[in-house]
């Protein structure tokens, strides 16, 4: 069987500087709070080009985060990736980062759901039965305990 050009489908990138975000853009990005697809990596974020967003809705994006959507979306790229490294674009604001900026800690709410993400992501791969992550799943609400635990 031999592979052709219509197999498959390629999406282009669109790579920039995390210069480009303000501290406010910055936190959401970090907390996942945006209403896009984030995906953190060790460098900054990849976010997808949600046309919906970009098109229709972009008060619900920070302005500095809807205008390189923008251009990502005059370019045909379906993901934007915010790199420390990447590129500088001409015509972006560009913001210096507070280093000593205020981060709020997460709800107690927010790290339950991290720690049910987790304990999911595990079980979905074999699940590990191992005490921790008992414990983890009992702290987390999601199996019952059982009286000779409770001991």
């Amino acid at each position: 069987m031999s592979i052709t050009a219509t197999d498959y489908e390629i999406q282009r990138t669109l790579t920039v500087s995390t210069l480009h975000l303000s501290d406010k853009s910055r936190r959401l990005l970090e907390e996942g709070q945006l209403d896009v697809l984030t995906i953190p990596h060790g460098y900054g974020w990849i976010v997808w080009v949600d046309e919906d967003h970009v098109m229709y809705n972009p008060q619900e994006i920070e302005a500095d985060i809807w205008a390189i959507l923008l251009v990502a979306k005059a370019e045909a790229c379906q993901w934007v990736r915010f790199d420390c490294d990447g590129p500088i674009l001409g015509g972006l604001a560009q913001y210096e980062w507070e280093a000593d900026a205020p981060v709020e800690p997460p709800h107690p709410n927010e790290l339950l759901k991290v720690l049910r993400d987790l304990i999911a992501w595990a079980d979905a791969f074999g699940g590990w039965d191992t005490a921790v992550w008992r414990r983890a799943r009992l702290a987390a609400g999601l199996e019952e305990s059982t009286r000779a635990e409770e001991r």
